[in-house]
């Protein structure tokens, strides 16, 4: 089966006409022979005598390459020696392929190298796990099969793009009748085609236990591959018919050195450096690393990619794991894992030290770390039993968690250990700083507001003052200011922007002052000072846009072009400019979802349903909401659950007439009371009315006392005791420059002024304020006042 061969049987065929040795080089299970049989059939005509095949796999003697090679081509035909072989050859005209090398690699070479020199008319097309080291040898490295996409979701037909999944579909459809690939099974069978790095042995092994297991079943089940891949083709070699045979007969091969090496290098989890394989190597271990890494490389058991400006080694999943087997039966995990989880500490102590700001940094550093990260803090407590270490870890990698959004998995992890801090003299107060800095990011993203998390900030800020640390005082006040804003103490918030601002003077590098601008840009938004808080914005893009973009997202990634635009577009509404407010609201969301971070899509989408909502665009705050909740359900993060269900709870009133009762989860968030109150009167509740009579909510106080005139007009009152109402909201509205607040309000105050024969003193108050609207005259409350100037 040549699915996703086809270049390379055609680059075969192409070095085979100009190099007169082409190796095929790759993994046990790859398809070298299957690659090399078919380029040889579109070769063989070329060739006067045709082509041979030659299969050295069942030799167990290295002195019998020369003999079983001219049985192939004359089988009444016997020599002692290459030298006779070479004179056998000597007039033939044909293509040699010389199968399954490996396991007799050197005497290969020998035979090859005197058949070349004495027969001109040869050609040999070789196949092994490593390179035969013979003069004039083209290497071809056969990689795997093409996979699709670890995560996205791909439709059946685009799965069937990728060699791993066409080969896997084809050959499950040929052994069980009526199999039909379908959208639902491309998850199962993408994850089956990974944990089997796209080798086609190892599928077409698995095709075999599909109709036992089912795709979702062998998905699973596939976490002890070598358990599950046990019945190969009987026309197989015995080596091809399990899945460990097939790596047994790789590893024989090796030097003892060399299997040390590959036990210990299956530590990692993912990908790494030279350096990387050194330090955890040869720290107890008396082997030379360097040139059994090479060897292993040689033998196809270690993946090199060069691509980068430093070259990555990889173990294939399968061959990882069969090495972890065998590192367990060593009895060296535990020295393994210690040599790993110490070595990732010192990188990312050392990355924290010298780029402690640089976004890019960590970019470089976690895309590549973040499955050794992972087992490296799991190794600590639960292998080592050494929770310091495992603090070392979390604290100095915790922005990598972040920046993958991986908040609830942190603070569990975090927790863990602070609960242990008290026992561990050693830990410095830099590492509990850090610490309960990204414990209380946890908590704020998953809570939002309590004593969780103003403890865990006011804890930063104790550390951060006695190690006179500037940098974790502006974090820890980012935090406490964030956490105030959630709970509804705007003016606290405020307070806590200036004190940041404060320590943020001209000069500071720009990813500080970028948050500076962008805390005072949000703490003056809800005070009601809508000029103010666009001000600090237009600073703050002034800024980004001076800066890197990878910087100025600083350690956690959190995009600050988003944000600010998220929170920019919900002051332009209020300011009466709803046009630019939807499409900066646009333009937030594609940024946060061009980063692929849910945390910044989160700031971005609440901004974005925020002016759907006000703009009366009902389908589109639906859509969105639905995806807001879809990200913060998947991410265990209660506070945005809390603001999706509030937008999903007013698309479900504003589209279909349907009022949900109060919810009152997990999380107090005043704001999303506030936010009800701007939806409808049916949704005013007493919370939202309290704090604007009080002055606690300022940007929403004009729509909450708009909302109580409504209110007492739907339940009987006197048009003129709701009229106080609206003139009161009128007054706020105006006061605070909210031009949509006083459309509304303006609207409200009409309509009861037309109730009281009134007309022309509402006509006349509703045109004043639509005359100083300049855009915007598709949207909801625009066309409501134009209605009701039309009569």
């Amino acid at each position: 089966n040549v699915v996703g061969r086809e270049d390379a049987i055609r680059e075969v065929g192409c070095m085979v006409a100009k190099h007169r040795l082409v190796t095929v080089v790759g993994a046990g299970g790859v398809g070298k022979t299957t690659v090399a049989l078919a380029a040889a059939a579109h070769l063989a005509a070329d060739y006067r005598d045709g082509a041979r095949f030659v299969d050295l796999a069942p030799l167990s003697d290295a002195r019998q390459v020369a003999n079983v090679w001219a049985n192939a081509i004359d089988p009444s035909r016997s020599v002692s020696d290459e030298r006779e072989l070479a004179a056998l050859l000597a007039d033939r005209h044909m293509l040699i392929v010389l199968d399954n090398c490996e396991h007799v690699v050197h005497a290969a070479a020998t035979a090859a190298e005197a058949v070349l020199a004495a027969a001109p008319g040869v050609h040999i097309l070789a196949t092994s796990r490593e390179t035969i080291r013979s003069t004039g040898e083209w290497v071809i490295r056969l990689p795997s099969l093409e996979l699709p996409p670890a995560s996205g979701r791909l439709t059946a037909e685009q799965a069937k793009a990728f060699a791993a999944v066409q080969l896997f579909t084809q050959r499950t459809a040929a052994a069980r009748a009526g199999f039909t690939f379908t959208d639902d099974d491309v998850p199962h069978v993408t994850e089956i085609c990974w944990r089997l790095d796209g080798i086609p042995l190892a599928l077409e092994l698995a095709v075999g236990r599909v109709a036992q297991l089912g795709l979702r079943g062998l998905s699973a089940a596939l976490e002890d591959r070598f358990a599950v891949l046990t019945k190969g083709r009987r026309t197989a070699l015995p080596r091809q018919q399990t899945l460990r045979a097939a790596i047994d007969w790789s590893y024989e091969l090796l030097s003892k050195d060399q299997k040390a090496v590959l036990r210990r290098l299956s530590i990692f989890a993912g990908a790494f450096s030279f350096d990387s394989a050194v330090a955890v190597c040869e720290d107890d271990l008396s082997t030379d690393t360097c040139d059994a890494i090479d060897e292993l490389v040689l033998k196809s058991l270690i993946t090199i990619d060069t691509g980068t400006d430093i070259a990555r080694y990889r173990l294939l999943e399968v061959t990882r794991a069969y090495a972890l087997g065998k590192l367990e039966d060593a009895g060296e995990v535990v020295a393994a894992s210690r040599s790993h989880a110490q070595h990732v500490c010192s990188v990312f102590e050392r990355l924290e030290a010298d780029s402690p700001l640089d976004g890019s940094a960590w970019d470089a550093g976690h895309a590549r770390w973040f499955d050794d990260i992972q087992l490296a803090v799991q190794a600590s407590f639960c292998i080592l039993r050494d929770p310091g270490l495992g603090m070392r870890l979390l604290a100095a990698t915790g922005p990598g968690w972040f920046r993958r959004s991986l908040m609830d998995e942190y603070r569990t992890r975090a927790e863990e250990a602070l609960e242990k801090a008290g026992d561990l003299a050693e830990l410095t107060e830099a590492t509990l700083m850090r610490l309960w800095h990204l414990l209380g990011l946890c908590y704020w993203h998953i809570k939002g507001t309590g004593p969780e998390v103003t403890r865990a900030f006011g804890r930063t800020y104790e550390f951060a003052q006695r190690l006179r640390n500037v940098y974790f005082e502006r974090m820890a006040l980012w935090g406490l200011c964030a956490e105030s804003c959630t709970s509804g103490d705007y003016a606290a918030a405020l307070g806590l922007a200036r004190k940041h601002a404060a320590l943020t003077p001209p000069g500071t590098e720009p990813e500080a002052a970028i948050q500076s601008r962008h805390l005072m840009q949000v703490s003056l938004h809800p005070m009601g000072d809508q000029a103010s808080s666009r001000d600090e914005a237009t600073a703050a893009l002034s800024l980004i846009r001076q800066t890197d973009h990878r910087r100025a997202c600083g350690r956690f990634r959190l995009d600050p072009l988003a944000t600010t635009n998220a929170v920019l577009s919900r002051a332009l509404w209020l300011q009466g400019l709803p046009s630019q407010a939807l499409e900066l609201a646009a333009e937030a969301v594609q940024c946060a979802r061009s980063t692929q971070h849910d945390l910044t899509l989160c700031f971005a989408l609440r901004g974005q349903c925020s002016v759907f909502l006000w703009c009366g665009r009902w389908a589109d705050l639906g859509r969105e909401a639905d995806a807001l909740m879809e990200v913060a359900t998947d991410r265990r993060l209660s506070m945005w659950k809390a603001w999706a269900q509030i937008f999903k709870d007013a698309h479900a009133y504003c589209a279909e007439g349907v009022v949900v009762p109060q919810r009152r989860g997990p999380v107090r968030v005043p704001h999303l009371a506030e936010m009800m109150a701007t939806v409808s009167e049916e949704l005013l509740d007493g919370e939202a009315l309290l704090r604007a009579e009080a002055g606690h909510c300022p940007w929403c106080a004009p729509e909450v006392l708009r909302a109580q005139g409504e209110k007492q007009l739907r339940q009987g009152s006197s048009p003129q005791e709701a009229e106080r109402w609206f003139v009161r909201a009128l007054d706020l509205a105006r006061s605070s420059k909210a031009l949509s607040w006083e459309l509304r309000a303006a609207t409200s105050l009409a309509r009861c002024w037309s109730s009281q024969d009134r007309r022309d003193e509402a006509t006349a108050l509703v045109a004043g304020v639509l005359e100083r609207y300049t855009e915007g005259f598709d949207t909801l409350d625009v066309q409501r006042a134009q209605q009701l100037l039309q009569g």
